[in-house]
């Protein structure tokens, strides 16, 4: 077995736009949000939301009582996931290593 057994793919979801291309994703590990993409020229059309809803709405399905994901403070995604229903949780330290 790999790395990604609980990979879901059943709940890992593709949008497309009305000519077929792919406007953003979701994908979905055990229970978390592992990523969230939307093409810059469709973000603000609630295309992330609608992706990680569903996502959500499956694992709830599932039986799931909880979803994690992780974001970066600055990244403007975190206010639509707070207005899913994640709380923060914690913060993860970051370093830096520079080479000269």
């Amino acid at each position: 077995m790999g790395e990604d057994d609980e990979y879901r793919a059943d709940l890992s979801l593709i949008a497309r736009g009305p000519d077929g291309a792919a406007v953003g994703f979701v994908n979905v590990i055990d229970n978390w949000i592992d990523q969230v993409g939307v093409v810059p020229g469709w973000r603000g059309r609630r295309v992330g939301a609608y992706l990680v809803a569903g996502a959500l709405r499956g694992l709830a399905a599932d039986g799931a009582r909880e979803a994690w994901l992780c974001v970066n403070d600055n990244n403007p995604a975190a206010e639509l996931y707070r207005r899913l229903g994640f709380q923060d949780f914690g913060r993860r330290a970051r370093y830096l290593c520079r080479r000269s």
